[in-house]
């Protein structure tokens, strides 16, 4: 679908802000380009919730001005990002998907767009998020096919960066709402140790898990944010990485994969010369049903409201969980986070000297709009149990749809897994993560 890109919007974050560092590029002209691809894809895909082109030229020409007078805030002045719409923006509404929301305008930003906005980064929009950011179709069309489905949740997002709209996107991720819609799309996604970025002024359905996450189209782009972000972990990250302390993980769950996704997988660990396998017990397959029971006990508090007042404007996933979390006995909640930590500890213990494991995204590659939105499972127990994650575009399926490779690294280790990731995406660029 996507025929063409021109060449500002071609280029990842890392290049974009190394152009922009560099005085031959302004923001605004890089703004323009975004513009450009939007007014000529946006008609055919709608990745976007809200424009405000007025408001983010206004900011592009300030980033001019700091460039010029060589006062730039940090090496991602400039640079444009979208914010999926359940994260709060004052500058544009956040409306969660939702009718209920129409036209809600926060007082402030939620932290991670203030922290960006502080780096000089500018705001572009509001990426389209399905209502409340549950598991449920939406408009937005795959700009690879349109015939195939993005997923759910943050599906604006992944279509924005696939469509060189604009580099980044700041998302948030409860179960495989980022990771999903990024492995459908063919892009990079970045789900980071749980807690790691502040998740104030971002819509928590299931606090536990709830991560702000990216899309890209790098690795390199999340390793330059981390580093621009100034995020900081108890865990030092290993001095140098080895596709010998690499592992595959499939789990209990294996079986969803579809034939020639896991042909993919196999042949991917040949080429590499990943050998080495963690075995998961069938007591990880508890995560998927304690995680449900985490999001539907918090979503009956977080959209307690919601469902008073405008129960029948809620989807009806949303309905079910909450439903469901209104009747949770206490002690199911209790076991299972206690289930979440056991799981995390049995698994740290697993990987002994191992640095990363590596997975499939997804079950397989997009699915047909008419097949339905896909299926999240293979995302899920590492965000319950709060790893970071990576999803790299490097696999395909013989029609040459794609398909995600996961990475999931040890908590609190992102560094580590970043530099993997370029490892095995092929980045030569794997200084710029210090350790």
């Amino acid at each position: 679908m996507i025929e063409e890109r021109n060449d500002l919007t071609a280029r990842t974050l890392s290049e974009a802000a190394a152009v922009l560092e560099s005085g031959t590029l302004q923001p605004s002209a890089l703004l323009a380009d975004c513009f450009a691809q939007i007014d000529r894809y946006e008609g055919g895909i709608g990745a976007w919730a809200h424009l405000d082109r007025a408001f983010t030229l206004a900011q592009a020409r300030e980033a001019d001005t700091r460039q010029a007078a060589g006062k730039r805030l940090s090496r991602l002045d400039g640079v444009p990002f979208g914010i999926k719409d359940n994260i709060d923006t004052e500058a544009f509404p956040t409306e969660m998907g939702s009718p209920i929301h129409q036209g809600c305008r926060p007082d402030t930003d939620a932290w991670i767009v203030s922290a960006l906005r502080a780096l000089g980064m500018v705001p572009l929009g509001k990426t389209v998020t399905t209502s409340f950011g549950m598991n449920a179709p939406a408009p937005t069309r795959n700009p690879l096919d349109p015939d195939l489905t993005l997923g759910a949740s943050s599906v604006g997002s992944a279509a924005a960066v696939a469509s060189g709209m604009v580099p980044i996107t700041v998302n948030t991720q409860n179960t495989s709402s980022t990771t999903r819609p990024a492995a459908y799309a063919g892009v990079f996604a970045w789900k980071p140790t749980h807690d790691l970025i502040p998740l104030q002024g971002c819509l928590p359905l299931c606090p536990p898990t709830a991560t702000v996450a990216f899309m890209a189209r790098a690795v390199e782009d999340f390793a330059l944010l981390a580093e621009v972000l100034e995020l900081k972990q108890p865990k030092p990250g290993a001095d140098a990485v080895d596709l010998a302390r690499i592992a595959a993980v499939r789990g209990p769950w294996w079986g969803l994969a579809e034939p020639e996704a896991a042909r993919a997988f196999d042949d991917f660990l040949g080429r590499v010369g990943i050998e080495r396998d963690i075995p998961l017990g069938a007591r990880f397959e508890q995560a998927l049903a304690a995680h449900r029971d985490l999001i539907a006990a918090d979503m009956a508090v977080t959209l307690a409201e919601e469902f008073a007042q405008h129960r029948s404007q809620l989807p009806e996933e949303a309905i079910s969980f909450i439903e469901a979390g209104r009747s949770l006995p206490a002690t199911r909640y209790v076991d299972a986070m206690r289930l979440r930590g056991r799981l995390a500890a049995e698994l740290e213990a697993a990987m002994g000297d191992c640095d990363a494991l590596v997975t499939l995204s997804t079950p397989g590659p997009p699915p047909r709009m008419t097949e339905g939105i896909g299926d999240g499972t293979f995302s899920m127990p590492w965000t319950f149990m709060g790893l970071p994650t990576l999803s790299l575009p490097l696999l395909a399926d013989p029609q040459g749809r794609p398909i995600g490779l996961q990475v999931i690294g040890r908590r609190n280790d992102d560094r580590t897994l970043l530099r993997i990731g370029m490892l095995l995406a092929g980045d030569k660029s794997m200084d710029r993560v210090s350790s």
